[in-house]
């Protein structure tokens, strides 16, 4: 017996203009089609200048933080965690920080969006643990080190094995 299934439409579309390739038409229909599921299916949407122009944006970003990851330029910064009434030093809190190649430091606010969309965010998050972990070794047993992790990541099946295995190698 056959079962129905309902199914949705989410159609996006770019219109052609002087100067537009082909690759490039594709590219802003997609864009658009994305944004027409975005918005809940059973959608159509037109491809929009500036809609396009910040997805290519995005893409560009995504890019830059895959070569980011690749040459190390992510880092964890420490920041000291006080007791506020007696000013005891009782810790750190790790944040990332990107060390751009042209030398400017990007805070996580300008990157961490775009690397939740490309799927990059786990890849983040498993350096930072790293390097909490790294962090910890060197600091006296009485410290403590916290590190920042995606909410996406704080659901998955590997990061208590992650975690694990980050103690037992440190």
């Amino acid at each position: 017996e056959a079962t129905a299934l309902p199914t949705t439409v989410s159609v996006g579309v770019s219109l052609g203009r002087r100067g537009l390739g082909g690759a490039a038409l594709l590219r802003d229909a997609v864009i658009a089609m994305r944004q027409a599921a975005t918005d809940g299916r059973n959608r159509c949407a037109l491809a929009a200048a500036e809609v396009a122009s910040q997805a290519r944006q995005t893409l560009e970003l995504q890019e830059q933080l895959r070569l980011a990851l690749h040459n190390s330029e992510l880092q964890a910064w420490c920041m000291p965690l006080v007791e506020m009434a007696t000013g005891t030093l009782r810790g750190y809190e790790l944040l990332v920080r990107w060390q751009r190649p042209d030398g400017r430091i990007a805070l996580p606010d300008t990157f961490l969006p775009a690397a939740r969309q490309g799927q990059l965010a786990a890849e983040i998050d498993l350096l930072m643990l790293g390097q909490a972990l790294e962090a910890l070794i060197t600091l006296p047993p009485a410290l403590s080190v916290a590190v920042n992790l995606t909410p996406s990541s704080l659901g998955e099946p590997w990061l208590v094995e992650q975690v694990r295995a980050g103690l037992e190698n440190h």
